[in-house]
């Protein structure tokens, strides 16, 4: 299953991705320079239509060099659609932020008849469920949740304990009809909390999975053996009734 990073991370630090390094006009804060104080990874203007004539084609490539059935957006950690210097400006970042998740779901479900994947993090009120900017939107994207397509998989990533181990993201994406895959990472402790709590509150059969993250993981890592994935994995092969042992 392929992930194809888009909208956000088209860049990282004073590095440009390739598709905004042949692109540029495609940058959706062109002025705005890599090293500011509190700039994070550039993004592509959604609603230049030649962004979707170049990604949809690549987004092929990928599924078809994979034979995959499924593909994941990416689509977390979006930040810039109603900042000043952005394109979008004076736009509802929400309704920009759900026409990139549809035009990205009629190529994927509709036009080629494959499972979409996303991160979900951006479609959680980081207001409303007290959480951060990271994990959760503060800026304006997640009223987008009641306008995208509901036969996508919604990836809440949470890296971060909890009070209670509670993570409330996970039974609002499934009450709203949604299947979900959370997402832990490098916190044992988190990520059983996270099982736990995701398994306590599914809804029908909408919890299709968990998903081990890797990022910056040490070259030669045995991940059969990492402490995340080995507790998680023990813990996703016990019986439900004893996730809470």
């Amino acid at each position: 299953m392929p992930q194809f990073q888009c909208l956000g991370h088209q860049s990282w630090k004073e590095n440009t991705a390739p598709l905004l390094t042949k692109y540029p006009e495609l940058d959706l804060t062109p002025g705005v320079p890599s090293d500011r104080k509190g700039f994070y990874c550039r993004e592509w203007n959604p609603l230049d239509p030649k962004v979707n004539e170049i990604v949809f084609p690549l987004i092929d490539e990928l599924v078809d060099a994979f034979d995959a059935k499924a593909v994941h957006v990416g689509m977390d950690e979006v930040f810039l659609l109603a900042s000043e210097d952005a394109k979008t400006k004076g736009r509802d970042p929400a309704d920009v932020f759900a026409k990139t998740v549809t035009d990205l779901h009629d190529h994927i479900v509709g036009k080629r008849g494959l499972t979409m994947l996303m991160w979900a993090d951006r479609l959680i009120d980081g207001e409303k469920l007290k959480m951060g900017e990271w994990e959760a939107s503060k800026v304006g994207t997640a009223a987008a949740i009641d306008k995208i397509p509901k036969d996508i998989i919604l990836c809440p990533w949470h890296y971060e304990s909890r009070e209670g181990g509670v993570y409330e993201s996970v039974p609002m994406f499934m009450e709203k009809g949604f299947r979900v895959m959370p997402a832990s990472w490098k916190n044992s402790d988190t990520g059983l909390a996270l099982i736990r709590y995701s398994r306590d509150h599914q809804t029908d059969d909408r919890l299709v999975g968990h998903i081990f993250t890797t990022w910056s993981g040490k070259p030669n890592t045995n991940w059969a053996e990492w402490e995340p994935i080995a507790k998680g994995l023990q813990l996703l092969q016990a019986p439900a009734e004893a996730s809470n042992k």
